[in-house]
């Protein structure tokens, strides 16, 4: 504004400058006779300009001139700074980055709210968690989102326990009366423990609609535990007579795959089974070594023999310091063969591939834990007491969900593993420049993250923590999909100056990237990608799947396989 008045009286005084040098002109016309003198004009223009008036004009163009550089520089500084430190633009802004990430949360959660409300009637009631009230539910249905104190990811946590989730927010007819609230709650707080989790998990991985009715569910149990059922008894008769007509068959196994099965489930000489063909094989060729089958038949039956070998091999090296997957002869084990064997052979595609123990074994964790003694039953159908068949029956389809959204992650070809490590490529480059330009030279494919991506953090954190960062991403609450991958490029960033200070080669950053597991805050971890994906965004990410890096018909696949010399640095054995 003191430039802009400076500016005004500048522009007044040189026009009556102008004015008074016309004046003068004309004056010299008229007088033609008066003999020839130095110009009157300059003379004048140099009076003005020495004036008092003409060096007040004068100090204050210097001024505006003075202030317009000293701007510049200050905008060039700040540019220059964020170029480095992109995450302080909102300091520049006068943005509290709290403030805003609960703004923008609440944001997305009442849109998400508003589609579920149009297609979903009104619940004949409201309920309170912890005292709390958490929905109202109107004449057309609109849900309503409290207010909540403004705080940091992982400030003042509250876990909604099993109690709170069984007893509240359920209409008469045992449906959620505002699924959104409580997505949030989860989100915030997380699932106090695995009594909670039972009944939580899952709705947030899909086995059961958030707006489904409590008989909608008992409905779907029978019909998931009937098909589950059907699945074990036709590939586990299949061993069972193969192991009766050849028992040398059963070297090499350690595992009993009937180990604390339910009678539902055992295994009996039915119509599934291969018929025998003893008599009849010289009809169709030399039999095999598996048994007294038809070549066809024991190809296939061996090459369930070999599923099952490697199954088992990772099966009993997988958590085995966990204190509930240690003994010889613990029934969670055989839970996992059948578990992993049965996917294995609905989803022939995939098949079983090294990693998918891993990500098992919260789940059975979660679903084999033992119920207190005073358990949360209502009409909601929320029993946290289940049977062993039926934790078994939920791990099982928990874990086929699970890897629904995991499933390009075990192609033969590893094309969805290096779509994700070129979108974290690209987060680092908006994030960190810096960084990115090391890791360049350094590890361009960023192989470092592949276990990150690969198992979801599952070799990095307690089992504890694993659960607690996985409901979060099963929320698909920030930026469905992608927030593990914000997480990675958070994790590097906040060991920025340890690993600049690296030697500039692959094995060393692989080896401490895979030694940060035990320095892990998951707390801290969340909140580190809730923050950078605020910051950066995650259009840009997109641009991943059309690169010629993760295009498969753009390169071949053999150039993004993960090199086998670097298997075991990245897995080695499992703790």
């Amino acid at each position: 504004p003191a430039a802009t008045r400076d500016l005004e009286e500048l522009s007044k005084a040189g026009t009556e400058s102008v004015r008074v040098s016309d004046s003068l002109a004309r004056i010299t016309l008229d007088n033609a006779s008066v003999p020839e003198q130095p110009s009157l004009v300059e003379d004048v223009k140099e009076s003005v300009m020495q004036s008092a008036f003409g060096i007040s004009i004068s100090n204050q163009l210097a001024r505006v001139s003075r202030s317009v550089l000293n701007a510049q520089r200050e905008i060039q500084g700040i540019l220059t700074e964020l170029e480095q430190h992109p995450e302080r633009i909102l300091d520049y802004k006068g943005v509290d980055a709290e403030a805003e990430e609960e703004r923008l949360l609440m944001q997305l959660e009442e849109k998400r709210l508003a589609k579920e409300s149009s297609s979903r009637e009104p619940a004949s009631q409201t309920k309170y968690i912890d005292g709390k009230l958490v929905s109202d539910a109107t004449a057309n249905g609109a849900r309503s989102v409290q207010p909540r104190k403004q705080d940091s990811m992982g400030a003042e946590r509250v876990p909604v326990s099993a109690e709170s989730w069984c007893s509240s927010c359920w209409s008469t007819t045992g449906q959620l009366v505002d699924g959104g609230t409580m997505r949030y709650a989860i989100f915030r707080g997380g699932m106090k423990d695995a009594e909670a989790r039972k009944v939580s998990w899952p709705f947030l991985l899909g086995v059961f609609d958030w707006d489904s009715t409590a008989q909608e569910r008992a409905e779907k149990r029978r019909l998931l535990r009937m098909t589950y059922h059907s699945l074990v008894k036709h590939w586990s008769g299949i061993f069972s007579r193969v192991h009766d007509e050849n028992p040398d068959s059963r070297e090499g196994f350690v595992l009993d795959f009937n180990s604390g099965i339910s009678n539902s489930m055992s295994c009996s000489n039915d119509a599934n089974e291969p018929p025998s063909n003893k008599e009849g094989a010289s009809e169709h060729g030399p039999t095999s070594d598996v048994g007294g089958y038809d070549e066809e038949d024991a190809d296939k039956i061996k090459h369930l023999m070999e599923e099952r070998m490697r199954i088992e091999k990772d099966v009993l090296r997988t958590d085995r310091r966990v204190e509930a997957f240690q003994g010889d002869n613990n029934p969670r084990l055989a839970m996992m063969l059948r578990i992993l064997m049965t996917y294995a052979l609905r989803n022939m595609s995939v098949g079983y591939c090294q990693g998918m123990s891993d990500l098992l074994t919260p789940l059975v964790l979660v679903f084999t834990q033992p119920a207190p003694a005073a358990s949360f039953a209502t009409q909601t159908d929320t029993d946290t007491s289940l049977s062993s068949d039926d934790a078994e029956v939920l791990a099982f389809w928990c874990f086929t969900a699970l890897l629904e959204g995991l499933d390009a992650n075990f192609r033969d070809d590893q094309i969805g593993i290096h779509t994700q490590l070129r979108q974290i490529s690209l987060i680092m480059k908006r994030a960190d420049p810096e960084l990115a330009e090391f890791f360049s030279s350094s590890d361009p494919q960023y192989h470092c993250c592949f276990r990150f991506v690969l198992l979801q953090f599952k070799r990095e954190l307690h089992v504890e923590d694993v659960m607690r960062l996985w409901e979060i991403l099963w929320l698909g609450y920030v930026t469905p999909g992608y927030l593990h991958l914000y997480i990675a490029v958070g994790l590097l960033i906040a060991r920025r100056d340890e690993i600049l200070q690296l030697p500039c080669k692959f094995d060393s950053v692989l080896r401490f990237v895979n030694g940060i597991g035990n320095t892990i805050n998951v707390y801290t971890a969340i909140a580190d990608g809730v923050k950078l994906h605020a910051r950066t965004g995650d259009a840009h990410i997109e641009q991943a799947t059309n690169s010629k890096e993760s295009n498969p018909s753009l390169r071949s696949s053999t150039d993004l396989l993960l090199p086998e010399s670097l298997h075991s640095l990245l897995f080695g054995s499992h703790p």
